[in-house]
């Protein structure tokens, strides 16, 4: 446990800097209990955080575990999905774009974006490494939620300039492309429906 929180630690660190180097402006891991000064305007979501003024438009969640393959992540099973779910959380409380960047011991680094066809175009013949498929992830009542996401590496992503990632991430509004309702949803709207239908025949 102690082994595992101290490998998170030291990657979200390694993806700050990163990120910082990046984009040009000091990146950090969300201060737990506050810390830097700028975090309450910033409304600091995600493991790692910048600056107003970065004018960054992600929301980063970095996971550093052993548990996944990239089979998981075509089957929709473990846990890549459900780090999507939790960065997609994030990013629409501040209503900034999610990425989640993810990797294990002696593994490439990976990012997880919102799937832009243009994007995937620009990129799909540079010979690096590039996978578009699906993350489902599910809520309390069992509702699916279907994203379309785009997968590269780290290395692939800092290789596209800033104004790239701002004109095609700034503003861009995370929606599923399919919900497919569970048994209980549908249920509980059809007995909205009956309570409405009574009430405007009173």
């Amino acid at each position: 446990m102690v082994n595992s929180k101290h490998k998170g630690d030291k990657f979200e660190r390694k993806v700050a800097s990163i990120l910082g180097d990046w984009w040009g402006f000091k990146f950090s891991r969300t201060p737990q209990s506050g810390g830097a000064h700028w975090l309450s305007d910033n409304n600091a979501v995600g493991d790692i955080v910048s600056p107003p003024q970065a004018d960054f438009p992600l929301v980063i969640e970095c996971k550093h575990r052993e548990n996944w393959t990239i089979e998981n992540i075509m089957l929709n099973n473990k846990e890549p999905h459900t780090w999507w779910e939790q960065v997609i959380k994030d990013s629409n409380r501040v209503q900034k774009v999610p990425c989640l960047i993810f990797t294990r011991n002696r593994a490439n680094t990976f990012v997880a974006l919102p799937y832009i066809e243009q994007v995937y175009n620009d990129i799909k013949d540079s010979e690096v490494p590039l996978l578009r498929t699906n993350f489902i992830t599910q809520n309390i009542k069992k509702d699916k939620f279907y994203y379309d996401v785009l997968i590269i590496t780290i290395d692939t992503l800092t290789n596209l300039s800033i104004s790239y990632i701002k004109n095609h991430y700034k503003g861009l509004k995370t929606k599923p492309y399919k919900v497919v309702e569970s048994e209980t949803t549908k249920k509980n709207k059809n007995e909205d429906k009956v309570i409405d239908d009574l009430i405007d025949k009173i």
